[in-house]
């Protein structure tokens, strides 16, 4: 079975919006975390077309456990593919007082990949990375909308109803059959191992400014910070 696969992101940036206290965590733990999936807001993640269309047919019970059983198996860490900064993330998933990390996709990857093959406490987990697809699940389109089966775990994980699509994905998944923890890790040794920048919110007041590159300096973390896009297309000031 393949332990180890990993797609090119479709877009050259790979984001993550984070409020101040993740952001924190991030660089005094120096690691990128993997949540279970079962934690997130989507039911539905990792079920395959079968389990989906059998739900909304009601002859769901033993399709619910195997849709958590799959889901206690899966830990995922997400990222927004764009090229450029978006005002639905900091909407979404931060205040004025949080920060983005603007990565190389190809270079982040990379990165998940020497970890994945290097690391020894990896080496017995299944670790994929992949963009997410977003389809319509109704059962006019049937068959057509996938090409596996729902036999194969890993595909489904990847595959998210259409109403989820403003998210524009990439996640990379570890698998394991260890179900007792909420989340895992992969390391990051030193930060010259990760190249990306630093985003200040665009409604960010100076004063915060100056304590996120505070905080940067605490934390050694030697990357370089920089005012929204967005704060500049509008003429923002903070």
């Amino acid at each position: 079975m393949e332990r180890l696969r990993f797609e090119a992101p479709k877009e050259t940036c790979l984001w993550r919006y984070l409020t101040i206290d993740k952001a924190i965590s991030f660089f005094s733990k120096k690691e990128f975390r993997f949540t279970r999936s079962d934690k997130f807001n989507d039911p539905m993640e990792c079920a395959s077309f079968f389990e989906r269309m059998a739900i909304q047919s009601k002859i769901a019970e033993v399709h619910i456990e195997d849709i958590k059983k799959a889901q206690r198996r899966s830990f995922v860490s997400c990222f927004y593919a764009c090229s450029n900064e978006s005002a639905a993330m900091w909407r979404m998933y931060s205040d004025p007082s949080s920060i983005a990390l603007r990565f190389n996709g190809k270079e982040l990857i990379n990165f998940f990949k020497q970890k994945s093959d290097h690391d020894k406490k990896l080496e017995k987990y299944r670790i994929f990375g992949k963009q997410v697809e977003y389809k319509g699940f109704e059962i006019k389109e049937g068959m057509k909308s996938f090409g596996f089966s729902s036999g194969d775990l890993s595909p489904n994980v990847f595959i998210k109803d259409k109403c989820f699509d403003y998210e524009k994905e990439y996640r990379v998944v570890i698998f394991s059959m260890n179900a007792r923890k909420y989340f895992k890790e992969i390391s990051i040794n030193s930060w010259d191992e990760l190249k990306f920048d630093i985003i200040f919110h665009p409604n960010m007041p100076a004063w915060q400014k100056d304590n996120i590159r505070a905080l940067v300096q605490t934390f050694n973390v030697g990357k370089n910070c920089c005012n929204s896009d967005i704060m500049t297309k509008f003429n923002i000031h903070g």
